[in-house]
């Protein structure tokens, strides 16, 4: 039980500690609580309008942020994870204007788990300039790529050429849709708010064929969007049939 007076505080000591105005101290320990989630609230040198808050999400277990023993400055990361989109029998997974911005450099998309509902399926990308009104076909691009069977008695390496004004570029080939197969890789956009020039793409990976060979493919891909405009919506979807499962993170680069 506390009592509060006007110059101090005075405590008689319990086991369930001391509360002040949602701030509980016990055992040495200052525990923060509000309606609002934000505790924390500093005004800085100057007495004005403006402060720092730090705000705190409703936990739902117990969390741990660790500072190390160490001076150190935070910032904003140049580096931030922008959307992720899971997959559950869609025709094709779109990032719109929302996502697609000129706020970044660099876009990375990672693909964990992409398996398409019917076998022998190619994976395309598809860019827009109007958020997925047209796909115009400004596409060009390459790929390199090996592969071996499942019981190592063939494997090769060979270089395919994309379609030049293709309204697509594909990046991975005849994708299996058997249980634990499908495909992971990553794919990189080059400043796609770019309103100069002509933008470039990259793309690694690795899947496992239809046929009866079970082949392991490794494609490394690269390509161009030969148009001058910004690219403000991205659409991934196998040449037929939908996407049956996996998920595409979307990451930005400033």
């Amino acid at each position: 039980m506390s009592e509060v007076k006007v110059d101090t505080i005075s405590e008689r000591t319990t086991d369930a500690g001391v509360t002040v105005e949602g701030v509980k101290i016990e055992d040495g320990v200052a525990t923060f609580q509000t309606a609002a989630g934000s505790p924390l609230v500093f005004e800085g040198a100057t007495a004005d309008a403006y402060e720092t808050t730090f705000a705190i999400t409703d936990p739902t277990a117990d969390r741990t942020i660790t500072f190390p023993d160490e001076s150190l400055t935070l910032g904003s990361s140049d580096f931030v994870k922008i959307h992720t989109i899971t997959a559950d029998d869609d025709a094709n997974i779109t990032f719109s204007s929302t996502y697609i911005t000129s706020d970044y450099k660099q876009l990375i998309f990672l693909f964990y788990g992409i398996k398409p509902a019917t076998d022998n399926q190619d994976f395309r990308v598809h860019f827009s300039v109007d958020n997925g009104s047209n796909y115009p076909s400004n596409h060009d691009g390459t790929t390199f790529y090996s592969w071996k069977s499942s019981s190592d008695t063939h494997q090769s390496s060979s270089t395919t050429y994309g379609t030049r004004n293709a309204a697509y570029s594909v990046l991975t080939f005849n994708t299996s849709s058997d249980t634990g197969h499908g495909f992971s890789g990553e794919m990189k956009l080059q400043d796609p708010g770019d309103t100069v020039n002509i933008k470039g793409w990259q793309f690694y990976g690795s899947n496992i064929t239809y046929d009866a060979a079970k082949k392991l493919y490794v494609p490394t891909n690269g390509g161009i969007f030969d148009n001058t405009s910004a690219i403000n919506n991205v659409k991934f979807a196998f040449a037929s049939g939908n996407i049956t499962s996996g998920s595409i993170a979307l990451w930005g680069m400033k």
